[in-house]
């Protein structure tokens, strides 16, 4: 394979596994030896002449607005095409300009091109732009970018891949019937559950009253007379097995996601059914039905987030996604998305664009230090063995930059110590461009990762359940050494290197065939602080009620106080970038006051939620004091306590 493995207080071990890696350190070996010839690349001629003029023709259909500009995805000020006629001036080969088209009606396109020596020498560079023709009916994308017409079809054609099943591609959105532009609807997206349901192999649910947001399960329990959710999850804990959630389009605009979750969903209903022996799965295509039929990122009328909503629960639709994920409690959770190569890959150097990587496929999983040990490790290994198989097959994998961010779906899950995964491909904006690669990156990566949790289902249960079991006995004793991390860094120790070369417009490599970047995780901790073996919202605290449900809406047992206690404590001030304790002190908790005792599966979530100052958050605000609900005293005190002692439960008898 092509990547290196860095270990911490260790050299880089560069370990090969498949042919293009060897083909390309052969190339690079005879050419230092031996003067033979390395893969072609495209050369532009040095000199052209300053005075060198190339007139643009654009050839469009309708007649349109047109804008050149003179670096590769329209920004900044563009000058307006005469006619569909435009004239550069002082042109040379290699120069890199993009263009903007927009019509009344149309899907506006913004696409890069290079001058060639063959430009130079006609004078001329004739671009066709065909644009595609807006329905009016929501699930398609007004604007579409493209890097150039070279590198779609040197990079991203579906002839470079080995060994994929392009059968899978029976989904919705590639029906004759769509436009170029127009992705899966909700009614689409049912009619073609309710088929795969027919196959027996799954059983068809709805998180919204509306059905459109539909929830697929495939097990081999009999889920016949499980009329509800509720009552199929009950069912699936019973059958004892490794339990899969697998989550897609929680943002409306990384369509490939949804689709490649409908790709996989009909593979279990078919030909990889027999995965179901030893695993349940559990498939959510759209989490987002509203972002995804206008097509675009958030989830409501307010341009909320619902990958930043996580534990804060100000959506229906995020409520109702923590509540699938609680009455589940899956060993293992995936989450697909897609992200923007216009943000990841182009870069400047020495006055030159270039693009890096032009990856298919970005995955990470994250050491989160608030889990138990021997999870990250684990999935580590999943996560490698998957890069593995995407480039046996063809594509460009790398690994996502992880973050430890609680408030998207991955953030939640790590907190409830499962094993989870993050599968972004790259999409945004760019309407179908090379759908079906992007669709088939996402159904090879997570039935890569299915395989091997089938493959050690025994063990990721038992291991999920060990550190479940920990977390809840390590709830009971109050322990100096048992810290919540509040924020999480990287000392750049431990980190994943993947061969990542460079490439010109024209999707040809430059430079070092052999470039690597190495991706660090987030295994040190900056902040923490130790964790108490219960939480007191005091009786005088402003919107208790309130904190109380949404502590239970995340999975988090709350109990409330029947009788007054006097009890030895500790409690917080000072600010949400840095929280202090006061020293201890007796107080008396009067009936009516809420306790969270951390002798729960829930403990990670329920610190995260409480510690005024945790920051693991990407900036986005958690902890109930953070988003104000949690107020000040009039001493400047919040009305939270926390108790370090062991066994509270003895002390705070009285509580329901």
């Amino acid at each position: 394979m092509k990547r290196r493995r860095d270990g911490a207080g260790a050299g880089k071990d560069q370990i090969g596994r498949n042919g293009s890696f060897f083909r390309k350190l052969t190339a690079a070996v005879l050419v230092l030896f031996f003067g033979l010839s390395a893969p072609q690349t495209f050369v532009f001629s040095a000199d052209t002449g300053a005075d060198t003029e190339v007139q643009l023709i654009f050839r469009s259909s309708p007649q349109a607005e047109i804008a050149v500009y003179d670096e590769p995805v329209a920004r900044g000020d563009g000058e307006e095409a005469e006619q569909g006629r435009f004239l550069i001036e002082n042109a040379h080969a290699g120069q890199i300009y993009s263009y903007e088209v927009r019509a009344k009606g149309y899907t506006t396109e913004i696409a890069s091109f290079v001058l060639t020596n063959a430009d130079l020498s006609s004078g001329k560079k004739t671009i066709e732009v065909r644009l595609s023709p807006l329905t009016g009916k929501g699930y398609e994308t007004s604007k579409v970018k493209i890097w150039s017409q070279e590198t779609e079809a040197e990079k991203f054609s579906l002839d470079s891949l080995y060994n994929v099943d392009l059968s899978v591609l029976c989904t919705p959105a590639f029906r004759n019937t769509k436009r170029d532009n127009q992705f899966t609807a909700a009614a689409e997206r049912t009619a073609f559950l309710q088929r795969l349901e027919k196959s027996g192999n799954g059983r068809l649910y709805f998180l919204d009253e509306d059905r459109q947001c539909p929830v697929m399960i495939f097990s081999r329990a009999d889920l016949s007379g499980a009329a509800t959710l509720n009552e199929a999850a009950a069912m699936l804990s019973e059958s004892k097995k490794v339990t899969v959630l697998y989550q897609a389009q929680i943002h409306g605009n990384e369509p490939a996601a949804g689709e490649g979750a409908l790709a996989v969903a009909a593979s279990l209903a078919g030909q990889k059914s027999d995965l179901l022996s030893a695993a349940n799965v559990v498939i959510v295509p759209c989490a987002n039905p509203y972002g995804a039929e206008r097509f675009v990122r958030y989830g409501n009328s307010e341009e909320l987030d619902l990958n930043r909503d996580g534990l804060t629960l100000t959506s229906r639709m995020t409520r109702r996604l923590h509540r699938l994920y609680n009455l589940l409690l899956p060993e293992v959770f995936i989450d697909g998305h897609e992200f923007s190569p216009f943000l990841k890959f182009l870069q400047k150097s020495g006055g030159e664009y270039l693009l890096k990587g032009l990856d298919d496929i970005q995955l990470t999983c994250v050491e989160s230090l608030n889990r138990k040990e021997g999870l990250y490790e684990a999935e580590k290994e999943m996560l490698l063995q998957t890069v593995d198989c995407l480039q046996d097959k063809g594509f460009r994998p790398f690994i996502y930059p992880p973050s430890a961010n609680a408030s998207t779906s991955c953030g939640y899950s790590r907190l409830h110590n499962a094993y989870t995964f993050l599968v972004e491909s790259s999409g945004i904006e760019l309407g179908r461009n090379h759908y079906q690669r992007r669709v088939l990156s996402h159904y090879e990566a997570v039935m890569s990762l299915l395989s091997q949790v089938c493959a050690d289902s025994e063990q990721i249960v038992r291991n999920v359940d060990r550190a479940r079991t920990e977390q809840i006995e390590t709830g009971k004793v109050y322990d100096t050494a048992d810290k919540f991390v509040l924020q999480h860094g990287t000392d750049k120790t431990e980190g994943i290197t993947l061969i990542r070369p460079l490439y010109d417009f024209l999707g040809k490599e430059t430079g070092d065939p052999l470039r690597t970047e190495t991706v660090y995780n987030t295994g040190k901790a900056v902040k923490s602080r130790v964790r108490p073996t219960a939480y007191i919202i005091g009786k005088n605290a402003a919107n208790r009620k309130q904190m109380a449900e949404l502590l239970r809406a995340n999975g988090a047992e709350v109990k409330q106080l029947t009788a007054s206690v006097k009890l030895t404590v500790r409690q917080y001030k000072g600010s949400t970038a840095k929280a202090l304790l006061t020293g201890k002190k007796t107080l008396t908790f009067r009936k009516g006051a809420y306790v969270c005792f951390m002798d729960q599966e829930a403990a990670n979530v329920i610190s995260a939620m409480l510690e005024p100052d945790f920051a693991d958050n990407g900036g986005k605000a958690v902890s109930f004091a953070q988003r104000g609900i949690m107020k000040k005293l009039s001493g400047g005190s919040y009305p939270l306590y926390r108790c370090e002692f062991s066994q509270p439960q003895k002390k705070i008898r009285h509580f329901r």
